[in-house]
């Protein structure tokens, strides 16, 4: 509880922490996602008909 004074106080900076990999792949490659998430809904799609 203390910490959490200090921050609030001014007197501790606080740091981000970095971003999972995982988001930062997502982030960076978020057309190449979306792009193959349709694929697949579209293969299942032409699959059950």
């Amino acid at each position: 509880m203390g910490r959490v004074v200090q921050i609030l106080e001014g007197l501790v900076e606080i740091t981000m922490p970095s971003i999972p990999r995982l988001l930062q792949t997502m982030a960076g490659s978020s057309n190449s996602t979306c792009s193959f998430l349709f694929q697949k809904r579209a293969a299942l799609r032409a699959y059950t008909l």
